[in-house]
């Protein structure tokens, strides 16, 4: 399993995870996603590492937090994907991959990273339809079991990032990070993934 790095968009060459120096071929473009509330607090915690890379922030209509204190530049809205809303109407989902993919398709970002929630099954879906990599963080809230939507995208997901040991041990596949914005500080050669 090697690991690679992607670079940030305002350098020439950059050292990679392993040490290396690799000239960058195409600037890494980011998307972030979040549905509102906590999911979006969370996801304005990884604030520096946007201002560190050119980036995209797709959200949810309702989410009032993205005009008022939003960190992003630029951001899509679409309509509301709460997890109670895929069993009850199951058109919404549809849509809601619909519209990110047209955005994914239009923006080419190289990465997705995501804290949740039911907007994350869709932009994950379609990330992967597109080939574009993806890194969940599960909600620092989580601390014994997944969320709905961490459990669907621990399957669909490059990287699983999880806040708390207890719930990694039972996750072959996750990664223990602690406090997320102390791992991200540490990444400081760019955003790692572990494939």
């Amino acid at each position: 399993m090697g690991t690679t790095c992607l670079t940030s968009a305002q350098e020439d060459s950059s050292v990679a995870c392993d040490g290396r120096e690799h000239q960058k071929s195409v600037p890494v473009r980011i998307c972030f996603m979040a549905s509102g509330g906590g999911h979006f607090q969370e996801l304005c915690g990884l604030a520096g590492l946007a201002e560190a890379y050119d980036h995209i922030l797709i959200s949810t209509e309702l989410n009032k937090a993205v005009s008022e204190t939003c960190p992003f530049r630029q951001i899509y809205l679409i309509g509301e994907v709460g997890q109670g809303q895929w069993k009850r109407h199951p058109g919404e989902l549809l849509r809601a991959l619909w519209r990110i993919l047209r955005i994914l398709r239009r923006e080419r970002p190289r990465l997705v990273i995501s804290t949740g929630a039911g907007i994350a099954v869709p932009g994950f879906l379609a990330a992967r339809l597109l080939g574009i990599r993806t890194i969940y963080v599960e909600s620092y809230a989580r601390v014994e079991s997944l969320s709905l939507a961490g459990k669907i995208c621990y399957r669909l997901s490059d990287l699983f990032l999880v806040q708390h040991a207890g719930l990694a041990n039972q996750l072959s596949h996750a990664v223990y990070v602690g406090s997320l914005n102390a791992y991200l500080d540490a990444d400081s050669h760019g955003i790692c993934d572990h494939r």
